[in-house]
């Protein structure tokens, strides 16, 4: 055999376990490519077949549908493009033409208008205007004649019709036709309002001629004399006489009664107002009944997780934090979101991702419910203030003074107060340079009791970073230190009234919230307590039904009351332990007297006292609220020698009685109202803006009460419709 040089090939035994390891993997492709084929036949056999042929026939018929439905928008889109561009030459064209023509139009209109002013003589046909006054002096001048005298001196009415008018601008109707009778009732009635008003101005001028303003009575007549109207008249002012009744609405609590269900550790508002914080328990459910569950949403797929279920009590709020808190439902849920992860954590599960979500619990009361109860007390505490001694005593007594004693139980809180203060600057401190995000979360929700915006970590949509809260435990503390340094200064011990009412206010600015701040007050010894505290009352007239009616009526015109009513009527309807429990007793009267409420014929002087009880038995000491007082007139007795006095059905004669009104003076100026009040605290030296408000509030719900329909006021057994 012959060998050619090309067919002698040399070896490398590297090279040979290379290709025999090629050779390998070729074949392991070859095999996996096989086994490829063969699971596509097989797919292939299971798609022929039913269902797959069904859901193959479904998508081809899907693929035609949309193919369709792409063809019907792009044709819809041509339309629309060629609707746009139709409208457009429309507002060009057509729109344009006709906003040139309307100028035009416009134009010729006010030439021809101009035209007509130039060639008058007097703008008196155009303008229609006259003087009223010497148009009444022409209508007398003509009429007070037999007959009446019509001619250029006074009003040319043509002695018939066709007869050619005296003055050719006037155009007046002849006399006998239907318009001459009308023109002369109007004329008349002018007369006779010109001469309403000048007898009020003279009357006007009288009444301060007798009164002794002589100013005031030339000026009234040199107002007339200008053709003008005073804006205000004296005379048709009578005074209203009568006699004073005042109105005390008094929520009285026992100064040693404790919380209805276990509190928390006192925060702020607690250690300022630990008797507010102990009877509003009464009136709120038991956090401890209030039940939520707590549910994290996956961050990726919004798949709610395992919930963790727990009650409010775990907050560790006490009852005015309660209230403080309920009454924000963001700040609560970020409380409550915050827990949770707390408990997340604690068993080991992430909890920094993801939003979470709030569901009430398998509870006696639902968190509405909490939200519900504290707003109501909200609404009461900011209506009402600290009950005092005076609101216990009539008028004409002087309330009991305070006591040293008691000056320095308020300053004992203050210290109290200022010490929690500085122990939260110092946690805030530390938290700001903390490492643990969920210690530095905790802090401060503890510093968001003392009210300051945005201390609350925001932990609903997830756990806040760390440098977050880091910053607003910083900002939380600057805030607390600025207050403890600006916070109105305690006053001497030697006035123990003037040094109360430096702590309160010092312990209002320092808590950031308007709190009664209440005392116990020794409660009363005399006799007219006694209708208030018993559980009866010798007070004529003063049943229950008649002193709820009362108290539902009055809740319509005087916003403290409805907050008491509704506070009560709330906590009725949740089973917290707070009724509705009124009691009248009046101050300062002779016994056997019927209670105001029901009296028509109440002496003078007479103080009412309507109190919510929240005892049954009287205690030691009190404390409270002073909801609301207001004062009432009520008609005096006449006498005989009265000229106004008639008979009528209950023999107690007749009252003076007047009506005020303001004339518009024909001129541009709107009718003003001024409403002037007084500070009530002139030491202060300037209004704030809550006093203001509050004054303001006062002088429309008393507007609103003097208002009442006619039908259904009674004076002292007449109704208005007597009189």
């Amino acid at each position: 055999m012959q060998t050619r040089d090309e067919d002698l090939v040399t070896v490398d035994p590297e090279d040979v376990a290379a290709a025999a390891d090629w050779a390998l993997r070729r074949a392991q492709a070859q095999r996996e490519l096989a086994d490829l084929r063969a699971e596509r036949a097989r797919l292939q056999t299971l798609v022929t077949q039913p269902p797959g042929a069904t859901a193959l026939a479904a998508v081809a018929t899907t693929r035609t549908a949309t193919g369709t439905a792409q063809d019907a928008a792009g044709t819809a889109a041509g339309i629309a493009q060629a609707s746009r561009q139709a409208t457009e030459q429309f507002a060009q064209v057509q729109v344009a033409g006709a906003e040139e023509a309307a100028d035009q139009a416009t134009l010729a209109l006010s030439t021809t208008l101009a035209e007509l002013l130039r060639d008058a003589d007097t703008s008196s046909a155009l303008t229609a205007t006259v003087d009223g006054l010497a148009l009444r002096q022409r209508y007398l001048a003509g009429s007070g004649t037999a007959p009446p005298r019509w001619d250029h001196t006074t009003l040319p009415f043509p002695a018939q019709p066709g007869v050619a008018p005296l003055d050719p601008q006037l155009m007046l109707p002849a006399i006998g036709e239907p318009d001459y009778a009308a023109l002369l009732d109007v004329l008349h009635r002018l007369d006779t309002g010109v001469d309403a008003v000048a007898d009020l101005i003279t009357a006007e001028s009288v009444h301060q001629l007798v009164q002794g303003n002589l100013v005031r009575s030339g000026a009234a007549l040199e107002v007339a004399a200008s053709g003008a109207v005073p804006d205000g008249f004296d005379v048709i002012r009578t005074p209203r006489t009568g006699e004073v009744v005042t109105h005390r609405v008094l929520l009285l609590a026992d100064a040693d009664t404790a919380a209805r269900w276990p509190a928390a550790p006192a925060g702020p508002a607690a250690l300022a107002d630990p008797l507010t914080a102990a009877w509003i328990t009464s009136l709120l459910p038991d956090p401890a009944q209030v039940g939520v569950a707590v549910t994290r949403l996956d961050p990726v797929t919004g798949t709610p997780g395992d919930p963790v279920s727990f009650t409010l009590d775990e907050l560790a709020l006490d009852p005015l934090a309660l209230v403080r808190t309920a009454a924000d439902t963001g700040e609560l849920t970020q409380r409550l979101a915050l827990h949770a992860r707390a408990m997340w954590r604690a068993a080991g599960r992430d909890a920094e991702l993801g939003a979470v979500r709030v569901t009430p619990g398998a509870t006696a009361y639902a968190p509405s419910d909490l939200v519900a109860a504290a707003g109501r007390v909200r609404s009461l505490l900011a209506a009402g203030r600290a009950l005092t001694g005076a609101d216990l005593s009539a008028p004409t007594a002087p309330g009991p003074p305070v006591t040293a004693a008691v000056a320095a139980q308020l300053t004992a809180r203050v210290a109290t107060v200022e010490s929690a203060l500085d122990a939260a600057v110092a946690e805030l401190a530390a938290a700001a340079a903390g490492t643990d995000p969920y210690a530095v979360g905790v802090t401060l929700l503890s510093a968001s009791g003392w009210g300051v915006a945005g201390a609350t970590p925001q932990a609903a949509d997830e756990f806040p970073a760390l440098a977050a809260l880091r910053a607003q435990a910083l900002h939380t503390g600057r805030e607390l230190t600025r207050r403890r340094l600006t916070a109105p200064a305690l006053a001497s011990a030697a006035d123990p009234e003037t040094a109360v009412r430096a702590a309160r206010e010092r312990l209002i600015a320092l808590v950031g919230w308007r709190l009664p701040v209440s005392l116990a007050l020794a409660a009363p010894t005399d006799v007219a307590w006694e209708p208030v505290t018993g559980p009866a009352g010798p007070l004529p007239g003063a049943e229950p039904v008649t002193l709820r009616a009362w108290a539902d009526a009055y809740a319509q015109v005087r916003p403290a009351v409805s907050a008491l009513v509704e506070a009560y009527d709330l906590a009725e309807a949740l089973a917290t332990g707070g009724t509705l429990s009124l009691a009248a007793t009046q101050l300062a009267t002779a016994g056997g007297a019927s209670w105001l409420g029901a009296d028509p014929e109440p002496p003078p002087g007479l103080v009412s006292v309507v109190a919510q009880r929240t005892f049954a038995a009287p205690p030691a000491s009190v404390t409270g609220l002073a909801v609301d007082s207001w004062t009432q007139m009520t008609c005096a007795p006449v006498t005989a020698g009265d000229v106004f006095l008639r008979a009528a059905p209950n023999a107690t004669g007749r009252q003076h009685a007047a009506v005020a009104f303001h004339y518009d003076e024909p001129d541009s100026t709107p009718p003003q109202v001024a409403l002037v009040a007084v500070a009530p605290d002139p030491r202060a030296g300037h209004w704030d803006l809550e006093t203001l408000y509050d004054t303001l509030l006062e002088a429309l719900a008393l507007a609103r009460h003097r208002a009442a329909a006619a039908e259904r006021s009674a004076v002292r057994g007449l109704t208005l419709r007597d009189i």
